[in-house]
């Protein structure tokens, strides 16, 4: 798989890659600013899948208190079903080794049954839940909570 670490050239176009694909982001689009500021911190990991000069997907981390927390994980519907995104958590899962990180965490909408499964199926647990957490059109939904241990 072509992974590169994410780069303030990139910037860009993750950002018009969630454009494009706003339907499936909705009001979860990380601006030009805030990629940015991510990218400054030296607690930030992400690298984007880049096969044929043009990105197709992108993953977000965040280092805290010994864990990774993925912020986003997201790869167009082309690139899809071909081992992209579980290669960027076993991609996650190296990094956490080598910075001796106990677990990677998430937390993903309980209406999100898709990546759920995703992340069930690519070893993460159950831990827990936070009620009420997102809010769609007025209406309330909580937040999965998921880890996998290092």
């Amino acid at each position: 798989m072509n992974f590169v670490k994410l780069q303030e050239k990139h910037i860009e176009e993750v950002f018009e890659l969630q454009i494009f694909n706003k339907t499936e982001f909705g009001n979860n689009i990380w601006s030009k600013s805030e990629l940015l500021n991510l990218l400054k911190k030296p607690e930030f990991y992400s690298i984007i899948y880049i096969p044929n000069k043009r990105i197709f997907g992108f993953s977000l981390f965040f280092e805290s208190n010994k864990n990774l927390d993925i912020y986003s994980i997201f790869v167009s519907p082309k690139s899809r079903n071909k081992g992209v995104a579980s290669s960027m958590i076993n991609n996650a899962l190296i990094y956490s080794k080598a910075n001796s990180f106990e677990k990677i965490i998430l937390e993903v909408n309980e209406k999100n049954t898709k990546a759920i499964n995703f992340y069930a199926k690519n070893g993460f647990s159950n831990v827990g839940r936070r009620r009420n957490y997102y809010e769609l059109s007025g209406v309330f939904y909580d937040a999965i909570l998921m880890e996998i241990k290092v």
